[in-house]
This record gives C-alpha cells, structure tokens and sequence, in this order.
C-alpha cells in the first residue's frame, strides 16, 4: 500500500508541473481506463465562500476533499484524509464519470489549496487546485453551515457597530402569526436584553449551548448562560445583522413613517441551504429602518443518513382510521411520526421554512417512539393522508433518515350504519339517571357518548335546526365525546336485553344524552332526537321533620363579617337569612313593562309578549313556592348575600335574574338554583337532643364524581362560585365538607366555623370555578370564620339586592365555555387508556402555540 501511494504521489508531482492533472487511457496505461481530473474552476464559480470544482471521476470509487489555506500547504496524508470524513460522514461515493463538487466554508479574500483524494481500486490519488476568493460581496455571507454551528462574516467599516439577532424559523413563523412581529422588530433594539453587538468587519461563530455574547462587546453585561443558542441538525434559522450605536441603540437608523415591508428576498448567495437573503431595508405602518441592515434564513446541515429504516403496514383502513404498524430496524434508536393530510401539507411546510425543514420539524411535532407500534391515526373521508417519519439513530441525532408513505385514504363502508334503541330507566337514586342502549341488529362494534344536562346544551343549540342541528351535534360529538368499545359492554349492547349506562344527576334535573354508532368499518350514525335521549332524575326524598325553634329565630337581617386569610382584611356584608328564595305575588308594573318591551323587540306582537310575562311570573311564584317547600322538606334554611365582592362575588336574588333581560336561562328553575351568593344551613338534632346547625356543601362519593349530596352552588348567575374548606398549609387543594355553625344564647351572633381534623383547621372560603370542576381561591377565610351578627338596620339587604342590569355581565353565547362538563363514564365502568395519535391540523398547532 505504500508503494501504490508513493507512486501516486510522484503522478500528482508531475501533473502539477503540467498544470493539469490526469491519468489518461493511452497505450501507455496498459488498457487503463481510469481518467482522473480536476478542472480549474472559472472565475464566475468561486466566491467568497465557496468554489465549484468539476471533476472526471472515470475508475474512481469515491473521493474526498481537504481545504488548506495557503498556496503552498502540504499534501495531506489519504489515509489520514478518508479516515476524518469517514467519521464526518463526507466521503462522496462516485456514481459515473464526472461529478460536480461545490466546496463551502472559504473565507474572503484569501487563498486556498483544494486537495481531492480519490479512491482507486486500492491506491489513492491526490490532485490539487490553489484558489483565491474575491473580496465579500454582500454585508452578511454564510460561510459555513453545521449540525450544531454556523459560521457567517459580517462586512461593514470598521467604524460601524450592529447588532445580531439570531431566531429559529419555527419562533420567527409564530411570532408572525400570534403577535404580528415583523422584520422591523426584530432589527429595532427594545426594552430588556440588548442583542449581541459588534463592530467592524467579523468571522462570527454561534454554536448550540454557546453564551450568545461570547466576543461580542457587551459581554459583561451579562452572565454567561443569560442567553444560549439553540441549534440542532437540518433546521431553519433566521439571522438579522442590523446598524446601532455604540451603545446598542437604533433611535438614529430609525424613522416614523407609513410604509410597508420591504422585499421579501434577494438570493444573492450559491449555497444551497441559504434560501433567502436580502439588505432591503424593513418597515413597518409607523416605522422604518434606514441603517445598514442584512436577513439570511438558512438551514443548518442535515444530519448524516442512517442506513436502517422505519417500515409501515397498513393493518385497517375504515371510514374514520387509519391503523398502521411501524417497524424499525435494529438500528433505529427512536423514530418521530406526523400523518398530514396533503390538503395541509403546504401550511405545514410553511411552517418551517419548506422541504428542507420538514425532517427535523418532525422531531418537535411528531409524536416519538421506540420499538415496534401499532398506532391509529384519525383521518377523514375524501381526503388523502401521508405519512412521514424521522428515524433517529444516537442520542445526539446527528445520524437520521427520512421515510414517507403516501396515499393513505379513508374507505367508504358497504356495510350499513348501526340503529340504536335508546330507553330511560326509573332510578330512585336522585343523584343518577340510566339509559338501556341496545343494537337490534348486534352489529355495534363501538359507541361515542355524551352526556349532560339539557339546560346546559341549550346555550350551544338554542334556535338550531335540521342540518345545523344536526352539524353541531356531530361537531360536539367529535370535540368532547366519549368512545367506549370495551368487550363486556358492547356484548351486552348488541344482546337482546340490551346494555344499562347510569350517569351522575342533580336531582330533578333533566339529562340528554347523545349517541354516536360505530359499525366495523366505522361508519356512523348520530342519535339525539329520539324520545329516549331525554329523562329526569327523581326528586329528593323529604327529610323527617326536626323541631326546633331555629327555623324562626334565625330568620332575618345580619351582617357578615370575616377576615382574608391572604391579609387583604377585613370585609362586612349584609346577609338575610329566609326560609326560601324571594317569593313576589303580584307582577309590578314596571317589571311586566320592561319585559313586554323586550319580547316586543325580538318579534312577538304585544299580546304574544304579554301571554309570555304573565306565564313566566306565574311558573316563577310556582317555582319559589316549590324551592322554600324543598329547603323545609331538607330542614334548611338559605342565607343569601355574602357579596364580598362587587366584581367577584355580586349579589342577585332569584327575582333579580327573573326581571333581568342579561341573564339567560333554560328553564324557571335554573333561578332558583342559580341566585345568589346564598349558603345553605341545615338544623339537626345531636344525640342528646339538642340544635346542631351546620352549613352544608357538595359531597362526593370515593370515586370523586358521583353525588352522595348535591348543594346548589353559592352563586351560579355570574360567576361560578363554591364553599371550599381552606387551610395555608393545604392551600393547593379544595375540600368539601361541612361547616358547624355556633348560635350565641341570645340567638344575635351565628358562627361559621373552621373544621379541625388532625389538629389542622380547614376555615370556610368561597372559591371561583373559571373552568368546571377547577376551583380557584378567592377569598379563603381564617379560624375566626364567617361571623353574622343581627342586623338593626332594615334596610340594609335592600340596598345590595339590585337588578343584574347594572352589574357588566356578559350574555350568554354559542359555544362559551364547557357546556359538557357533566359528561361521565358508564356509572362502574373503567375506561381503558389507549394510545391516542394526532393527524397535523391548523387548529391543533394554535392550541400547542398557545401552551
């Protein structure tokens, strides 16, 4: 082997002297083929950055190329040469007989010696080219592109100070689309955190985990992981160089103006993974920016390929899914996956800057996974769906490899949709409600449910008919439904008995459950309208009556007082102690005017408006009459106000909401349950006998969600507000519980007080539920609790009982908030985790943006 390279190298002695090398294929050669060139590249090839070599590369196997600055460097050793880019994964395998090699990383102005080492059989051979690169011709210039790194020369006079902004395409793309960021504001220097600023002509280097000020001249400002840079293999990056001051500030580069953006790019670089360049000043509508100015997007360099694979089965396809088994080779360590329709592939390359972004763009939103994987994919019929993984195969991720399958379709089932016979059960619990689900035909193979009261449908579907009716439902069903295939459930569904589902209920509340059929190749059908979607949960059972004096004594006028457990102090309200909710017997005057007016305004003739007022008022004195009846038959009584707050906690009677044209209800007795602040104290006897007082709340079953007692809220009109049991040192949980309340002798001061467990108090605080089920504190109160003392004031609950009119309370609208939250599993059913898989749609990037 030394011999063959010694002779090479006295080959490549002589043909330097020529000026041109080659091995030709006279008779000389014996009959060897092999022609071996390295042409002088013209001068329109070289730049400052770069050089374009042509190559005959006839018998040679591959090749390598090794850049040495100087004229005179000294040939470097093959061996030595293929041994570094076997490692850096640059040898160039020879697939005919001439190649084109572009050489990166030059810096300008300077002169180089190329050496290309090519592979013969078993010998190398060393040809050589010297260049010199013209001076920059562009004020920013990539000079060379990393896995982790990225080099670029910054040409400006020496007297000239600018500063860098260096942001990955994906943050740029995202900044455009939630903020409206342009150009412009990534050039303007801001408040906080200056950018990295330099001066004069400068080769600058920016690495991943790198200090962003390292060499720059404010790099004692700051500390040496105040900013690192993030920069991972085939990514899209934008690099924004633009003038400033000495001091980092752009008020002089910077003018008021309208205008708009500059051009969106002027390629003036031949590396192939700059994709946009361009000096054009940008503005915006009220400024624009007139120093020296430079924006690259580039990529850094892919990572090196792997030889393995990820290889895809499609095992079903059915109307709604796509199931696939992906199987990596040995090799693979992990893999990401995206499915996106070919309708959003343009958005999603958009996204990152194009193809050359996408394979490392799956590696931040696909989904990860080792090992053989049997995924479903949810995909919709009419369109077509492809696949695309990135295989990883070491824990850096500098060796991948890119696969796809393409043409995945949704089919279209010969089968016909699943019927569903849907009845109610009586249930004496009043706390749940039942449905026998039965397939006829036992040919379900899964279901989706929802489940919920039909007031709180009715915001959503109010006014909805037909195909809109029917658009929504199945929307719904798609967002918040709830899939069950389980074996034991749908045997029993597709049996002649049939399937019973219990669902929780707040007594005498009417439910409306929805169904969606699945056959075996997932065609659906939707059931919301049959007569056995709907029934009503049974009322509560009366209590054995307690005599006690309590439920006259304590009625009345008070005033609350109780102290911020945060130290916010101390707040005093008025309070009214009543057997039940405001009871009204004539409609006044004004009233029934300004709803007339109302209902006039929205279409009904004044006989229509007037039926309608005087029906309301008389279901409204109907309805308080039942609500008092319920609290004596629970031996209740209900003390509202406790309006703490104006803004949090404002106070509305149940004749507020009935007179109020703000406030929006299914029914009559939703006021009744709605009203508030309002607290619920229920009279007992201990077991010697005497008064036990105590304010009451929500209880909950082991499992956390079956009612075993169900408390109206405290306030449900406005916002949603509950009594929790707070403690500091438990501050981050929300128990429910009951309050005892203490009654002085001389029946004028009544104490809602903290509970002791475990020597811990758990003091009464009133919480906000922003989102269902999520309760925050808002005022949590302190071991003195909440202390009414009689009123001598008359008037004084007059004064905060006041129409919701006045209070800025939103209507209620289509699609606010969670109006399934009440959706629950099949009463003892377990549902069965299971891998859930994410086709790339628009709507669930914009969820993940805003995490």
């Amino acid at each position: 082997m030394r011999k063959l390279y010694l002779c090479s190298f006295l080959i490549g002695f002589f043909a330097l002297a020529c000026g041109m090398w080659s091995c030709s294929d006279d008779d000389s050669n014996n009959g060897d083929t092999t022609v071996i060139e390295v042409e002088t590249p013209a001068s329109d090839a070289i730049f400052a950055t770069s050089a374009t070599f042509n190559l005959k590369t006839k018998g040679a196997e591959s090749y390598v190329y090794k850049v040495i600055e100087g004229s005179n460097a000294a040939e470097p050793d093959p061996v030595i040469a293929y041994a570094e880019a076997q490692e850096n994964g640059t040898i160039v395998t020879v697939t005919g007989d001439t190649a084109q090699e572009t050489v990166t990383g030059l810096e300008g102005n300077k002169t180089y010696t190329v050496f290309f080492i090519f592979k013969v059989g078993n010998e190398y051979r060393i040809l050589s080219q010297t260049i010199t690169t013209p001076n920059y011709s562009q004020m920013v210039t990539i000079v060379k592109t990393d896995m982790f790194s990225t080099t670029f020369h910054v040409e400006v006079p020496e007297d000239v100070y600018y500063m860098i902004n260096f942001v990955d395409y994906e943050t740029y793309i995202n900044y455009q689309m939630q903020f409206g960021r342009n150009d412009v504001d990534w050039t303007v220097a801001g408040f906080g955190m200056q950018s990295p600023r330099f001066k004069g002509p400068q080769t600058i280097t920016v690495k991943n985990g790198g200090n962003a000020y390292e060499g720059a001249l404010n790099e004692a400002d700051y500390p040496a992981d105040a900013y690192t840079y993030s920069i991972y293999p085939g990514t899209g990056y934008v690099l924004f160089v633009s003038q400033c001051d000495e001091n980092g500030s752009t008020d002089n580069y910077v003018e008021y103006s309208e205008g708009e953006g500059g051009d969106p790019g002027i390629l003036l670089s031949t590396l192939p993974n700059v994709k946009q360049y361009t000096e054009e000043k940008p503005s915006s509508e009220s400024l624009s920016f007139n120093g020296l100015y430079a924006k690259t997007m580039f990529f850094t360099k892919q990572a090196d390929k792997g030889a393995g694979e990820v290889m895809v089965n499609i095992d079903r396809i059915t109307e709604q899914t796509a199931l696939l088994t992906l199987t990596p080779t040995e090799d693979v360590m992990q893999y990401a996956v995206v499915l996106i329709s070919d309708d959003d592939k343009q958005l999603y390359l958009d996204l990152f800057g194009g193809e050359d972004g996408l394979q490392a763009s799956l590696i931040i939103y696909g989904s990860i996974y080792d090992g053989v994987q049997q995924l479903p994919y949810p995909i919709e019929k009419g369109k077509s769906y492809t696949l695309y993984i990135t295989a990883i195969y070491n824990q850096e991720g500098t060796v991948q490899s890119f696969h796809t399958l393409e043409g995945i379709k949704a089919i279209e089932s010969d089968k016909p949709a699943v019927e569903l016979e849907i009845t109610p059960k009586q249930v004496s619990n009043p706390y749940q409600v039942c449905f026998n689900i039965k397939a006829p035909n036992g040919d379900c193979a899964a279901f989706k449910y929802l489940c919920n009261y039909t007031k709180d449908w009715y915001p959503t579907l109010n006014g909805l008919t037909g195909t809109d009716l029917e658009e929504n439902v199945a929307s719904m069903v798609s967002m918040y439904g709830v899939m069950v295939s389980d074996a034991e459930v749908m045997t029993g569904i597709n049996s002649p008995e049939g399937y019973d589902l219990y669902f929780t209920s707040i007594d005498e509340t009417e439910t409306w459950l929805v169904l969606e059929s699945y056959n075996v190749d997932e065609k659906t059908k939707l059931f919301y309208q049959e007569e056995g979607c709907r029934t009503t949960s049974a009322a509560l059972t009366p209590e054995e009556p307690v005599n006690s004096q309590l439920f006259n004594k304590l009625l009345g006028n008070w005033t609350a007082t109780m102290e911020s457990a945060y130290g916010n102090g101390t707040v005093t309200m008025p309070v009214t102690i009543a057997a039940g909710p405001e009871q009204v017997s004539t409609l006044p005057s004004d009233v029934k005017e300004e709803l007339v007016n109302y209902f006039i305004a929205s279409g009904k003739t004044q006989e229509q408006a007037e039926e309608m007022v005087e029906s309301s008022f008389n279901e409204y004195k109907d309805r308080a009459a039942y609500y008092t009846q319920k609290n004596k038959d629970q031996n209740c009584l209900v003390a509202t106000g406790f309006s703490y707050d104006e803004w949090n906690a404002p106070f509305a009677s149940s004749w507020d909401l009935f007179h109020s044209t703000e406030y929006s209800a299914y029914s009559t007795d939703e006021l009744f349950r709605d009203y508030g602040p309002k607290l619920f104290f229920k009279i007992a006897k201990d077991q010697n006998g005497n008064d036990s007082v105590s304010v009451i709340t929500t209880r909950y079953a082991e499992n956390g969600y079956d009612y075993l007692r169900y408390v109206d809220p405290v306030s449900d009109w406005y916002r949603t507000l509950v009594l929790c049991a707070y403690n500091q040192e438990n501050s981050g949980n929300y128990y429910t519980t009951e309050f005892p309340v203490e009654i002085s002798e001389d029946m004028n001061t009544i104490t809602i007080k903290p509970v002791e467990q475990e020597g811990l108090y758990y003091c009464p605080g009133f919480a906000i539920e922003y989102m269902p089920g999520y309760p925050s504190w808002n005022f949590p109160t302190t071991q003195s609790g909440i202390v009414l003392t009689r009123a001598t004031d008359e008037n004084m609950q007059t004064a905060t009982s006041r129409s919701v009119s006045e209070i800025k309370t939103p209507k209620v609208s289509a699609r606010s908030g969670n109006h399934f939250r009440r959706t629950r599993a099949p009463y003892d059913y377990v549902a069965k985790k299971s891998v859930k898989c994410e086709t790339f749609s628009l709507d669930n990037l914009k969820k993940d943006l805003k995490k």
